[in-house]
């Protein structure tokens, strides 16, 4: 879905297109009521033609709101108009990541943007959110030098959980190959790590590849 300058979505009017990826397409955005520009994320239709899918989207979003920090992008709310439904988040001016990395940068520069990413991912993993799909694209450094990492982020459904032996407590990371937790080994009283593998690979909702002290 397409939008051109001067679209309305409710309330926001499109101004300029930002970016686009597998889960939907982002735009510049004014907010009519406040003026102020914010950005919208257009989530794909096929991706919520599933009911259940685009609740637990919706409270996927609900719980990144919830996260309070700095270097992450704010979510405003998630709204639906013109049998869309988006994202609106915080515009963050600047240049992502990808666009500013150069081979042989100083580690002076490196700690500068690495230290707010590792704690803004502490934070979200402290609450039980793990982004995925971290990657320089998705980090944008204001011209003030400002770290904010985007949005795209999941709730663990795991926590708390108990797999095996293992009972989750917290949640580490997650890509492509599996989410990684930290878990209590109930059997010897230690915290480990577990990876557990997507469903598609897997051939079952969840599975433990593998653990270690």
């Amino acid at each position: 879905m397409s939008l051109a300058a001067g679209h309305r979505l409710g309330a926001y009017e499109i101004l300029s297109p930002l970016g686009a990826g597998g889960m939907g397409e982002v735009y510049r955005a004014r907010d009519t009521r406040l003026g102020r520009d914010v950005a919208i994320k257009v989530l794909p239709a096929d991706r919520l033609a599933d009911e259940s899918r685009r609740r637990r989207l919706v409270q996927e979003a609900r719980a990144a709101s919830a996260l309070n920090h700095p270097s992450i992008v704010t979510i405003h709310e998630i709204e639906s108009a013109d049998g869309a439904d988006f994202i609106v988040m915080d515009y963050v001016p600047g240049k992502t990541l990808d666009a500013l990395m150069r081979p042989r940068m100083r580690l002076s520069e490196l700690l500068r943007v690495a230290i707010p990413i590792a704690d803004a991912l502490a934070r979200a993993h402290t609450a039980g959110i793990v982004h995925r799909d971290l990657k320089p694209a998705n980090v944008v450094v204001t011209p003030e030098g400002v770290v904010k990492v985007q949005a795209q982020t999941r709730r663990s459904s795991l926590i708390g959980r108990g797999l095996a032996h293992y009972r989750i407590t917290a949640a580490i990371g997650a890509g492509g190959m599996g989410a990684v937790y930290r878990a209590t080994d109930t059997k010897l009283g230690r915290d480990v790590a577990l990876k557990v593998l997507p469903a598609e690979m897997a051939g079952s909702p969840e599975r433990l590849e593998r653990f270690r002290a």
